[in-house]
Protein backbone atom coordinates (compact mmCIF):
# COMPACT_ATOMS: atom_id res chain seq x y z
CA UNK A 1 0.00 0.00 0.00
CA UNK A 2 1.70 3.20 -0.92
CA UNK A 3 3.01 5.17 2.20
CA UNK A 4 -0.02 8.40 1.49
CA UNK A 5 -2.63 5.91 1.27
CA UNK A 6 -1.87 3.42 4.46
CA UNK A 7 -3.26 6.32 7.42
CA UNK A 8 -6.20 7.01 5.72
CA UNK A 9 -6.72 3.43 5.44
CA UNK A 10 -6.09 2.72 9.13
CA UNK A 11 -8.35 5.75 10.06
CA UNK A 12 -11.08 4.07 8.33
CA UNK A 13 -10.64 0.98 9.50
CA UNK A 14 -9.72 1.69 13.65
CA UNK A 15 -7.33 1.84 15.86
CA UNK A 16 -7.17 5.09 14.67
CA UNK A 17 -4.17 5.70 16.83
CA UNK A 18 -1.97 3.41 15.19
CA UNK A 19 -2.29 5.46 11.81
CA UNK A 20 -0.04 8.70 13.84
CA UNK A 21 2.87 6.64 12.07
CA UNK A 22 4.44 9.46 10.47
CA UNK A 23 4.76 12.53 12.52
CA UNK A 24 3.61 15.23 10.44
CA UNK A 25 -0.11 13.09 10.25
CA UNK A 26 -0.84 13.81 13.73
CA UNK A 27 -2.54 16.43 13.72
CA UNK A 28 -4.69 14.98 11.03
CA UNK A 29 -5.21 11.35 12.89
CA UNK A 30 -6.10 13.34 15.84
CA UNK A 31 -8.53 15.51 13.87
CA UNK A 32 -9.98 12.11 12.59
CA UNK A 33 -9.92 10.30 16.09
CA UNK A 34 -11.57 13.18 17.26
CA UNK A 35 -14.32 12.83 14.91
CA UNK A 36 -15.31 9.10 15.28
CA UNK A 37 -15.02 9.63 19.05
CA UNK A 38 -17.69 12.69 18.60
CA UNK A 39 -19.79 10.14 16.51
CA UNK A 40 -20.28 7.76 19.10
CA UNK A 41 -21.09 10.02 21.45
CA UNK A 42 -18.31 10.94 23.57
CA UNK A 43 -17.41 14.61 22.90
CA UNK A 44 -15.54 14.95 26.29
CA UNK A 45 -13.14 12.38 25.48
CA UNK A 46 -13.00 13.45 22.07
CA UNK A 47 -11.68 17.39 23.51
CA UNK A 48 -9.07 15.64 25.76
CA UNK A 49 -7.24 14.56 23.30
CA UNK A 50 -3.88 17.07 22.63
CA UNK A 51 -2.98 18.10 19.14
CA UNK A 52 0.95 19.56 18.51
CA UNK A 53 -0.82 22.31 15.92
CA UNK A 54 -3.52 23.48 18.65
CA UNK A 55 -1.42 22.57 21.63
CA UNK A 56 2.73 22.66 20.80
CA UNK A 57 3.18 23.17 24.27
CA UNK A 58 2.45 19.81 25.09
CA UNK A 59 4.26 18.61 22.21
CA UNK A 60 7.50 20.59 23.05
CA UNK A 61 10.56 19.25 23.64
CA UNK A 62 11.91 17.62 20.36
CA UNK A 63 8.72 17.82 18.42
CA UNK A 64 10.16 20.20 16.29
CA UNK A 65 13.72 17.94 16.04
CA UNK A 66 10.91 14.56 14.90
CA UNK A 67 9.24 16.58 12.35
CA UNK A 68 12.76 17.90 10.90
CA UNK A 69 14.14 14.75 10.71
CA UNK A 70 11.11 13.46 9.04
CA UNK A 71 11.54 15.72 6.57
CA UNK A 72 14.96 14.80 6.27
CA UNK A 73 14.50 11.37 5.56
CA UNK A 74 11.79 11.79 2.86
CA UNK A 75 14.29 14.05 0.98
CA UNK A 76 16.48 11.59 1.51
CA UNK A 77 14.50 8.55 0.42
CA UNK A 78 14.97 6.60 3.96
CA UNK A 79 12.46 5.86 6.61
CA UNK A 80 12.85 8.46 9.96
CA UNK A 81 15.23 7.25 12.68
CA UNK A 82 14.09 8.41 16.10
Amino acid sequence: MPQGKCPAFLTRTRPITYSAFTFSLVPKVVETWREDLISRNRPKLAARIASPSEQPDSFGEGWEDVLEAERSSKADGVLVDV
